[in-house]
């Protein structure tokens, strides 16, 4: 759980921080986090989750939403992106990261087709909640005649033993 007073100084750390979350949040994603995490016992989402897919609209958005989810507080999103423990193998570790985020690629990396994108992206959790991810992206057939195959620099980015909260 986040200390109370998390916020205290942060007018003085980020000009205009004492507006926060203000114009750089998104309500919706704030309350949708409040209500679902108090619903199933989420006390802390980098502790408790193993996977996410995140609305990213824009470049700014993921790191805005790790901010409204609660990944990181206000004003230190990009902080987790520096970390590496946004992706699925840390670059700076060469672990795993700690909660990986938008394995799809996103909304961004998906050409974000509105309403098509938040379906893929339920999926795609779902997928690893199954541990189907590798099966979903291996070769696929498509009829007698054509069979495409992974290219060679494929990556299996299933997340391991994801606990499907």
């Amino acid at each position: 759980m986040r200390p109370p007073d998390q916020y205290k100084d942060l007018g003085k750390k980020f000009p205009g921080g004492e507006r926060y979350p203000g114009f750089t949040g998104f309500l919706a994603a704030r309350m949708a986090a409040y209500y679902a995490y108090n619903q199933v016992g989420i006390k802390d989402p980098t502790e408790d989750l193993d996977v996410i897919e995140l609305h990213d609209a824009f470049t700014i958005s993921d790191v805005q939403t790790y901010e409204d989810v609660g990944i990181r507080p206000y004003g230190y999103g990009r902080d987790y992106v520096e970390s590496g423990d946004c992706y699925h193998t840390n670059p700076k570790t060469g672990k795993p990261g700690k909660l990986p985020s938008n394995l799809s690629g996103g909304l961004i990396g998906c050409m974000h087709s509105v309403g098509a994108t938040g379906i893929m992206q339920v999926f795609e959790i779902a997928t690893h909640i199954w541990n189907r991810w590798r099966r979903s992206t291996a070769t696929i057939n498509y009829g007698r005649s054509s069979i495409v195959r992974k290219p060679s620099d494929w990556t299996d980015l299933q997340v391991k033993e994801p606990s499907g909260h």
